[in-house]
């Protein structure tokens, strides 16, 4: 799981913006475990750590629940 977050991650960093909706990826990620959202949001953040600002209400709406887990 660790390498399909690690694709996605590099998928939706270097796809045009436009090209996938956020309520898509949001389908996606809800299907993820837990473990593996915060995985995401953070290969993203070390990535493109302004990227952050465009994935804000995905963010925001994940990671809420798992603040605590962001900070370990």
């Amino acid at each position: 799981m660790h390498q399909f977050v690690e694709r996605l991650v590099h998928y939706v960093l270097s796809v045009p913006q436009g090209k996938f909706s956020m309520s898509e990826l949001g389908k996606l990620l809800e299907k993820m475990e837990p473990t593996h959202q915060v995985f995401f949001f953070k290969r993203l953040k070390e990535n493109s750590p302004n990227s952050l600002k465009q994935f804000a209400p995905l963010y925001y709406g994940f990671m809420a629940e798992f603040h605590p887990l962001l900070f370990t």
